[in-house]
């Protein structure tokens, strides 16, 4: 599995705490800094590429029943990566599998 990635915006990526195996099937929330809105998904895979205006957000993420909440600054042109790390109670893939 590849895929291209923009030389700018936010990857998110859903992960086990313990071992660090990707996870699919998280469901993830973006709002920004006043509370709305912009991205409510599930994710096929183990990551979301998503461009974001620069500013301040909110990523919630709900992966078998595990709620995480994460805020999120934006820099104009930048690339940022985010772990969100669960508990390993559902199915992962090594990360090498992926990669």
């Amino acid at each position: 599995m590849t895929t291209a990635r923009a030389e700018r915006g936010v990857r998110i990526v859903t992960v086990t705490r313990e071992g660090g195996n990707y996870l699919a099937d998280a469901r993830v929330s973006i709002a920004d800094e006043s509370g709305r809105r912009v991205l409510d998904t599930r994710l096929d895979g183990p990551w979301l590429d998503v461009e974001l205006a620069p500013g301040r957000y909110v990523i919630d993420a709900e992966s078998e029943r595990q709620w995480l909440s994460r805020p999120l600054t934006v820099a104009r042109d930048s690339r940022r990566e985010l772990y969100l790390e669960f508990d390993a109670n559902a199915d992962s893939v090594p990360a090498t599998t992926l990669r």
